[in-house]
């Protein structure tokens, strides 16, 4: 039996490979993985932090995550604290919840980073809240020390109790010393909701018609959940939303925010936002397509799957394509995970329309559609002030007057390609090379000139 295993990891092993050497990145992880673990082929933890370097280049959370433990531990790598922190950050930002675990405990120990017990509270609780039980262990303890955030038993308590449900041991003996040292507590109160995400799109940019359509229909998920609470009847509703638009729009930003508005609304336990791309769920060969859509959908439970461009999915030219073989799966997932999942599927107006033909069961599972309109001129030179603001830069009254009409003149020529924000951000960041170019030439610059952006600065 224990051949037969060997066998089989073996030549699973190496139909990954093969795979991984065609740029499969979801292959290149499992390659890297079995590298590590030596299953299937000898532990070389080098050629493990090499594949997972290439999975990870590709955006892959899980090899990122990964690279990022490698770094930490000095395993295939030199030792880099820095370089773990940028990794466990690459895959905290996309709600890997052990990412943003590991990244809080780099916090908390000043590792790769400036010690910052705040900073360590905010990635603990994003990852507590997905249910990762060391961080919400040691939530419990920052809340039982006040480090980064006020001292609270009952919070403490409360983070204890949910890794303890979970079989942590450390959880287990907190909790059993905080009671014998604190005594009886009250009820433990609801978990606090990250005081830094924002609650709604008023802080946004643009998007006017968005933000409506979204309190709207907060405003009726609302008066559904008085209606049940008092008995009355309400009507199924379908959470899955259609984002139409140009690129560079806020699709992706106001994904992640619909995200905390229906875990605030009690609509989704987490609300976390796992976002993907044609690569990431349709497969190389017959039966590798299924098993990448459940992957994804795996790791968005309880939360969004957003998925970019899904028009993407459809090849109609193409006989050997799984694109829709990964529709089919999808439209499965949604109806098996129906009170559990929220898809929303975004990309240009006319290619959305085709891709929810595609599918008989698409249509009828996606009632609302919300368009992003261009940004207008004043408001990519209000996304640019941003940006500058961000960075401890500021633009003198020249240097504004002289970008706005640059953003005219780009709205003017512009096709269905054009960047929007992300036009914005490519002027911002080529302006930061042309002030650092002539500032750098100051014998000695002082604070103003090392802030200003100047007209001369501008691409």
């Amino acid at each position: 039996m224990e051949v037969e295993m060997a066998d089989e990891d073996e030549e699973e092993f190496e139909r990954n490979l093969r795979l991984a050497e065609q740029g499969d990145a979801d292959a290149q992880f499992e390659v890297g993985w079995m590298y590590a673990h030596g299953t299937g082929v000898s532990r070389n933890d080098g050629e493990a932090a090499r594949w997972f370097r290439m999975a990870a280049d590709q955006g892959d959370a899980d090899a990122q995550r990964n690279l990022g433990w490698m770094y930490a531990h000095g395993l295939g790598v030199d030792r880099d604290d820095r370089e773990a922190v940028y990794w466990y950050r690459q895959a905290a930002e996309q709600e890997h919840p052990d990412a943003q675990c590991d990244l809080g405990w780099m916090y908390e120990h000043g590792r790769g980073v400036i010690h910052d017990d705040k900073e360590a509270v905010r990635w603990y609780r994003k990852a507590a809240e997905q249910g990762q039980a060391v961080a919400q262990c040691r939530l419990g303890g920052l809340y039982e020390e006040g480090q980064g955030v006020e001292q609270d038993d009952r919070q403490a308590r409360h983070w204890y109790r949910k890794a303890a449900e979970q079989g942590h041991p450390g959880a287990i003996m907190e909790l059993e010393r905080h009671e014998i040292m604190v005594g009886p507590l009250e009820d433990d109160p609801p978990a606090e909701a990250d005081a830094s995400a924002p609650n709604d799109l008023s802080d946004l940019i643009g998007i006017a018609s968005v933000k409506a359509q979204v309190e709207s229909l907060t405003q009726f998920i609302r008066v559904q959940n008085s209606r049940r609470t008092v008995g009355l009847k309400t009507p199924a509703l379908s959470l899955h939303l259609i984002f139409t638009g140009n690129p560079g729009t806020g699709k992706t930003t106001v994904a992640r925010r619909i995200g905390s508005i229906y875990r605030r609304l009690g609509l989704l336990q987490k609300g976390h936002v796992i976002e993907c791309q044609r690569q990431d769920l349709v497969g190389e060969y017959i039966g590798h397509t299924a098993p990448k859509v459940r992957r994804k959908c795996d790791a968005a439970m309880d939360g969004v799957l957003f998925i970019d461009e899904a028009y993407s999915l459809m090849q109609p030219n193409s006989d050997k394509d799984f694109g829709s073989e990964a529709i089919a799966a999808l439209v499965a997932e949604m109806e098996n995970r129906r009170d559990r999942l929220v898809v929303i599927v975004a990309g240009h107006t006319q290619e959305m329309k085709a891709f929810l033909d595609a599918n008989p069961g698409l249509r009828s599972r996606f009632w609302r559609t919300l368009h992003f309109e261009d940004y207008t001129a004043g408001e990519l030179l209000e996304i640019f002030e941003r940006f500058a603001i961000d960075g401890d830069y500021r633009l003198d009254a020249q240097a504004r007057s002289v970008l706005l009409g640059r953003f005219e003149k780009s709205l003017a020529g512009r096709t269905r390609t054009f960047g929007n924000a992300r036009h914005a951000r490519n002027l911002f960041e080529q302006a930061l090379e042309k002030h650092a170019a002539r500032v750098g030439r100051l014998a000695d610059p002082d604070c103003a000139a090392l802030q200003t952006i100047t007209a001369f600065d501008l691409p």
